[in-house]
């Protein structure tokens, strides 16, 4: 029998760090399932969703657990079989204190989940100012409309170019 989980990883960025823990998880039986690692502030960070089966996943947890200067934590998986679609959104706006926040609020308020989000500022001299870009991939209900979304975030920022699409 399997069992799946989601380790977090925090550390300092150092060469070999991946493969020495993607060698680990091989070694034991186990297989990556999903992954996303980013570098942050000098700072390395990892997601991954990892398959092993259910004697060897404490064994794998250890020896992640002990890696020198990473912070790990586990989340066990749970295969929910709830129905929901994938979008993604993109927002480009000039930038505003709290912007973040009343997009996040409108999603919230069609009960729409964040699977990922990346957001950027950067100036824009012609503007004067800077722009927020931000992508985030959705889960929401099955039955989602996208057009009273676009409305809610149109309010928060006339100007907004805002693109939502089913993603497959």
């Amino acid at each position: 029998m399997t069992v799946q989980f989601i380790a977090t990883i925090l550390g300092e960025e150092r060469s070999g760090v991946m493969r020495s823990l993607a060698q680990q998880t091989n070694q034991l039986g186990g297989i990556w399932l999903d992954s996303r690692v980013s570098q942050l502030g000098g700072r390395f960070v990892g997601l991954i969703k990892i398959e092993i089966g259910e004697d060897k996943a404490d064994e794998l947890k250890a020896f992640f657990e002990h890696h020198d200067g990473l912070i790990t934590h586990f989340n066990d998986c749970n295969d929910l079989q709830q129905s929901f679609a994938l979008w993604s959104l993109t927002y480009e706006a000039r930038d505003k204190s709290g912007l973040i926040d009343q997009i996040t609020q409108a999603l919230a308020e069609f009960a729409i989940d964040i699977d990922d989000m990346e957001s950027h500022r950067y100036a824009v001299v012609e503007l004067g100012q800077s722009v927020l870009s931000a992508y985030f991939s959705l889960r929401t209900p099955i039955d989602f409309s996208p057009e009273p979304l676009q409305e809610k975030l149109q309010h928060i920022d006339q100007q907004a170019s805002i693109e939502i699409t089913q993603m497959q």
